[in-house]
């Protein structure tokens, strides 16, 4: 019986990390402007210079950026400094 409320235990913290985990990404905004464009990745550069890498999720597509224009960008960042496109517009 001690064996089985164990490994319980043990999921039941593991699902507990996962989700304080997922938790704490944050939502960053901003108007960049793309230096590289890659299949799943673009590099932005920010108003002040810092480049930044952000993975593309599939409903993207990459072939409809270009480097000419600033984009209005959403991403997600999460404690692992993993950047995560979610919203794009170009700006006028």
């Amino acid at each position: 019986m001690a064996k089985k409320t164990k490994l319980i235990l043990i999921i039941l913290i593991i699902f507990i990390v996962i989700i304080v985990l997922n938790s704490m990404r944050s939502s960053t905004t901003a108007i960049v402007h793309i230096t590289e464009i890659g299949k799943h990745t673009i590099t932005v550069t920010m108003e002040w210079g810092e480049k930044i890498d952000i993975k593309v999720p599939s409903k993207f597509d990459t072939s409809e950026f270009n480097t000419t224009s600033h984009y209005l960008v959403v991403y997600y960042s999460n404690i692992f400094r993993t950047n995560i496109l979610n919203e794009i517009e170009e700006t006028k």
